[in-house]
Order: structure tokens, then sequence, then C-alpha cells
């Protein structure tokens, strides 16, 4: 026995296919937002973005929510680049009016989904927060603006569950996935990044205390004390690699799915993996036997399994094979 491997039980409530999952927060829950995308679950993977603190996801949440829509004086200029102090660096541009409207189009698809949405997956990153210095607001995104333009704390996890109390409060009949990101933020020294990620853990555990509907999910004690190891970490030695996050999801899959839901993801997967296929001959009768079979398991495949794109795409190769 040369590792601790964590025990993954599975959920009382597994995922399904009929679920409409939203997930939020650091890259690693766009990572398996990509996972659950890519596994053709009804999901909308970090729409806002990368974020990382636990107060800028529930606003941001609470814009989406509400369709609190952004207005042009909220934008803040920097070497002719406009940006939003809650949103991503991704909707920065060089026209305000194009910046705006990229956001506010955003906060009205995260509106729609949340209407009809089953689950909302949280990945915090970090307990420290920047605030707008002269002003206390709080920062999601600095835009590489000046520093002294902004001030750095930690929230506590007082503060932090408060806040979501108040946001789970508004959506009913949500349910809740929290996770604590295994990426590390060193830039902050790696004893303060051991009190962030200590605060968020004791947060989420005080949370799942008293919200019903929120559960707890080890992504980060999967990271740190089941794989331990540096080679499982990118180049940078900070965010993990392929081989992790696919580690991870299995670990994932096999807590929330059930037998169904499994069985369903598999057959996903292989037609993705044929998806892939690269004919070096496009013209044969064996290649068209190949397509017409794929198109075939995919329609087999109905109800929530959306494969609009796959079979409009291998329509279009059969009639140039034709």
């Amino acid at each position: 026995m040369f590792r601790t491997e964590l025990n993954i039980t599975p959920a009382e409530r597994p995922i399904s296919y009929s679920d409409r999952i939203l997930t939020i927060g650091s890259c690693f829950s766009e990572c398996i937002g990509s996972f659950l995308s890519s596994y053709k679950f009804q999901a909308l993977p970090n729409p806002f973005g990368t974020v990382f603190n636990p107060l800028s996801i529930n606003n941001l949440l609470r814009r989406g929510l509400h369709n609190e829509q952004v207005n042009i004086d909220e934008l803040r200029e920097y070497r002719e680049i406009w940006s939003h102090y809650d949103f991503h660096s991704s909707f920065s541009g060089t026209d305000r009016n194009s910046v705006v409207r990229q956001i506010n189009d955003r906060i009205a698809e995260v509106h729609d989904f949340l209407k009809s949405s089953d689950l909302i997956l949280i990945t915090l990153g970090t307990a420290g927060v920047y605030k707008s210095a002269g002003t206390d607001r709080l920062v999601s995104n600095c835009h590489k603006h000046p520093a002294d333009w902004f001030t750095r704390e930690l929230l506590s996890a007082e503060e932090i569950v408060s806040d979501f109390l108040e946001l789970a409060g508004q959506l009913p009949g949500k349910r809740f996935i929290l996770t604590v990101s295994p990426v590390r933020h060193i830039r902050d020294t790696l004893p303060v990044n051991s009190l962030s990620k200590a605060i968020l853990r004791v947060a989420c555990h005080k949370i799942c205390d008293k919200v019903a509907e929120a559960e707890y999910f080890p992504s980060f004690e999967i990271m740190n004390d089941d794989l331990r190891d540096y080679r499982f970490y990118g180049d940078d030695l900070i965010h993990p690699n392929h081989t992790a996050e696919t580690y991870i999801w299995e670990k994932f899959s096999s807590r929330y799915f059930d037998e169904e839901t499994r069985k369903t993801a598999d057959q996903i997967a292989h037609i993705n993996r044929r998806m892939g296929h690269r004919p070096s001959f496009p013209e044969t009768a064996t290649h068209r036997k190949f397509l017409q079979q794929l198109l075939a398991d995919m329609k087999e495949l109905t109800g929530n399994i959306d494969f609009r794109d796959e079979i409009s795409k291998i329509t279009s190769q059969l009639e140039e094979t034709s």
C-alpha cells in the first residue's frame, strides 16, 4: 500500500441526463463542466469565466438569477481596454459598448438557464479577495490594473457561510455541490495558500451542515492526499494535469452516476471516440457503412442527449460520398 485512496461512496441522489447543471468558480469548475458537456449532459460550464473567491461567485449567481444587467458606467478603462471588475478578462475589449453587450448577453443566458436548472456545482479557489482602494468594493478580477488601485484581505469562514446562506435562500429547490479547487495560489505564498484553502474547507463544512441541499465533493483531498505527487501537476506545478483531472472526474462520476447514467455516458464516450476517427479513404463503402452505423447509434440515444451538430456533420459527409 503506497498511497491513501479516498473511499468515494455513491451519492444518495445521483446525477441524471435529465438534470440541468451549471458550474461556476475556479478553472477546476470549468474542467468538470467541460467533462459534463463532452458526455452530453445539459451543462453550462463556467459561463462567466474563471472566478476564484466565494463572494464574487455568489454575486455573479445573483446577477444571473435576477438578470441584473450592467451599464456602461460600471466599466473601467486602462490602456485603452475597457473591463468590468466583476467579470473575467475574456469580456474585456476596446469597444465599451461591445463589452457591455457581451456581459449582458451572458447574464441573460445564465438567467434563462437558472430558471430550469437542477444543480449548481461551485468550486472555490481562494479566500483571498481584492477590494477597490478607497471604495471597499469587492473586485473579482483586477485585469492587471495598477496594484495600488486595490487592497487585499482574507475572508473569514463566517463571511463566506453567511453570504452563501443568503444566496441559497433565493434559490429554493436548487441542489449544490461544493468543492475546493486543488489549484495552488502560490503567488500569495504557500503558507497563505494553505490558510486560504483551510478557510474554504471550513466554510464548505459549515454550509453543508446548514443547507440540506448542499454537499461537498473532495476534489482538493483527492489531489493532495490521494494523488499527492508533482507528476500529476502541469509544467507550472500549480494546475492539475490531464491525468489528474481525468482521475478526479472518474471519482466524481463514481459518486454521482448510477448504473443507467454510467451506461449512457460510456455509449457517448464510444461515439465521441468514433467521431474523432480520420479515415484514410473517406470515399469507400466501408467508411460510408461506418458513418451510417455511427448515425444510427446517435439516433438511438434520444431524450436529453443533444447530437444535433454531430448528426448534421455526418449527414453532410454521407451526402458528399453518395
